[in-house]
């Protein structure tokens, strides 16, 4: 497998994991706003039962796709997330084995402390329409300025940045 076809599988796993994070987030604000300042957390640490009820709903309504892994939300200690998980998969002609490249977008939906919804957090913006041109480029140009940052570090030898 070529370079460029992996670059190009984990860009289709970015950007679906990507669009599917910022397609839940306004599905899971719906169902959490009506909870900021009310404690949906047990002592235990999950979610008390009248509060399982309608995020349950909300996630059976979550998009589907052959390539989406699992969207599970995450701990309630600090926040209400959600983790949605992609998989691409290519196998050569011929072989029964091949590469899985997995990619992730954590949907943050509400913060929390003790327990309690405090605030929601903003809508993800995340980029969905990454390109091999546009990422191939963005490694050049960091490329360069890495070079120029060595060679003006090299430059400062044996004076350091401060004094």
């Amino acid at each position: 497998m070529t370079d460029k076809r992996k670059l190009e599988m984990r860009i289709r796993g970015r950007n679906l994991a990507n669009r599917i994070g910022n397609e839940i987030y306004p599905m899971l604000r719906e169902v959490i706003e009506p909870l900021v300042g009310e404690n949906i957390r047990k002592q235990t640490g999950g979610l008390f039962k009248k509060y399982e009820t309608p995020i349950k709903e909300v996630e059976a309504r979550f998009p589907s796709h052959p390539k989406l892994q699992m969207i599970h939300m995450n701990g309630l200690e600090y926040n209400i997330s959600w983790h949605v998980k992609c998989c691409e998969t290519f196998c050569e002609d011929g072989k029964d084995y091949g590469v899985a490249i997995y990619s992730e977008a954590t949907v943050y939906v509400a913060n929390i402390r003790d327990g309690i919804v405090t605030e929601l957090c903003p809508a993800p913006e995340f980029k969905d329409d990454y390109d091999v041109d546009t990422v191939i480029a963005a490694r050049q140009a960091f490329k360069e300025a890495e070079e120029a940052y060595n060679e003006a570090r090299s430059a400062l030898h044996p004076f350091g940045e401060r004094d």
